[in-house]
């Protein structure tokens, strides 16, 4: 008689599938039942065609699943080779003396090849005449150490330039070759090559230059000055501001304005352009700088610290007081003076007049200011007394005698000494008043250039 199998003696399970058997008797039981299939008379052999029918839908049942995972395997192998096929990255297959046994797209691209033309020939053979003995070095340390190893050299592709690529290889499983990783970094070595220059030229620039150039964090912490701000800190090197601020170097009157300034600039994003700044050092000395500081920001726009220019204008300053205190000791002598004086530009206009030669042709100042010269002359026409004013300017200036028309039109007798002065391209006239005898026929001649001429101004 035959046996029928016990339940738990049917195969244990689909190969990958987490249902045990159990579950796969009771689908099969369950599809059976499912087809009515008609009862058998006998009881044994309806048992043991029972058991049968069932082993038999439960191995229709793993074959079912068997073939979904065949799918679903075959979905993912094309999957890997489709990352493997197009990754931007060149990948090869390489044995111990570098000849190429696999590579995708990427990688025939780079050796400028069909994909099925790269299989059996020499990866070194298609790199520069120098980099060949760097890539054999390479291989051969990879097969020793067993351990990762990278390598930069160049590809010499068909007639194009030279491809700097980096090599990263591990050997495969078996140790009988490597799997390597060709990277094309040509622009990203271009790329630090440029930013390099750029470093130099700055280097160069800030090391040069005259000015004050120095970089602060947020809490304008110097993270950067140039030789020349070194040298006015009296630091031997750059690097010792790093971390101080000028709280360290200036008085707290100079350290807190320009705090203030920088920590405004890098709250609002509003630089600070051509500020004058008074500069006090703790030996009491006292300079002057012209500031520029504007907010550094970082590649997603947020502002990290500043850049700041200064230059030194403690001379401009000083000779700026100078001039003024000239400017006002001129004023006074201007104001004070006994004689009339009067200042003409270069368009021949009055562009001051104290207050003597006011009172002589009873004029006020403002009424004066603006007025032609040749409003005034009382003798020579208009051209006459631009030849006359030219020809002083040629001289350096001159003595003579004229008359000057009054508010109420009389005139008035005048002796004029002129002076004429080049950077300010004005006339600068002293007069008095001829009181006591009229203008003399020498005087009244001097600039006539012709007998008909009147006396000049």
């Amino acid at each position: 008689m035959t046996i029928a199998p016990k339940p738990d003696e049917y195969h244990s399970g689909t190969p990958g599938s987490d249902r045990p058997p159990s579950e796969l008797r009771r689908q099969a039981e369950a599809r059976l039942k499912a087809q009515e299939h008609p009862p058998v008379s006998s009881a044994d052999p309806a048992r043991l065609l029972e058991e049968l029918q069932i082993r038999q839908t439960a191995l229709e049942l793993q074959s079912e699943e068997l073939r979904t995972l065949r799918a679903e395997v075959e979905k993912l192998d094309q999957r890997c080779r489709d990352i493997h096929d197009f990754a931007p990255a060149g990948y090869f297959s390489l044995a111990p003396t570098g000849v190429i046994l696999q590579t995708n797209l990427a990688g025939a691209r780079l050796l400028a090849l069909e994909c099925d033309r790269a299989p059996g020939q020499n990866l070194g053979a298609f790199l520069a005449e120098a980099d060949q003995p760097v890539f054999s070095t390479f291989l051969q340390r990879l097969f020793a150490t067993e351990s990762r190893q990278t390598c930069e050299v160049a590809l010499v592709g068909k007639g194009g330039p030279p491809v700097l690529v980096q090599i990263a290889a591990t050997l495969s499983p078996d140790k009988r070759d490597c799997r390597a990783v060709v990277e094309d970094i040509t622009a990203h070595r271009q790329t630090e090559e440029a930013l390099r220059h750029e470093q130099v030229l700055f280097q160069s620039l800030a090391g040069a230059i005259p000015d004050h150039i120095y970089f602060k964090d947020r809490q304008s912490r110097f993270v950067r000055i140039n030789n020349t701000m070194a040298a006015i800190f009296g630091l031997r090197d750059p690097g010792l501001a790093i971390g101080k601020t000028d709280f360290d170097f200036f008085t707290e009157e100079h350290a807190r304005q320009a705090f203030d300034d920088e920590q405004r600039i890098m709250r609002t994003g509003a630089p600070l352009v051509g500020s004058e700044e008074k500069e006090t050092w703790p030996d009491g000395r006292v300079t002057w700088v012209s500031t520029t500081k504007v907010p550094l920001r970082d590649t997603n726009g947020n502002i990290t610290g500043l850049v700041g220019i200064s230059r030194d204008i403690t001379e401009h300053k000083r000779m700026e007081a100078a001039l003024a205190e000239q400017a006002e000791t001129y004023r006074a002598l201007f104001s004070t003076a006994f004689d009339g004086v009067l200042e003409v530009d270069d368009q021949l206009h009055i562009v001051d007049a104290n207050r003597v030669y006011c009172r002589l042709l009873g004029y006020n100042r403002m009424e004066l200011l603006g007025r032609s010269i040749q409003e005034v002359e009382g003798r020579e026409t208009p051209e006459q007394v631009k030849r006359h004013l030219h020809q002083l300017k040629r001289e350096g200036g001159g003595r003579f005698e004229t008359m000057h028309r009054a508010k109420d039109g009389r005139l008035v007798a005048l002796e004029l000494n002129v002076t004429f002065i080049p950077n300010r391209g004005r006339l600068i006239a002293f007069c008095h008043e001829i009181t006591d005898r009229p203008p003399s026929p020498e005087a009244s001649a001097k600039a006539r250039p012709d007998s008909e001429k009147p006396a000049s101004a």
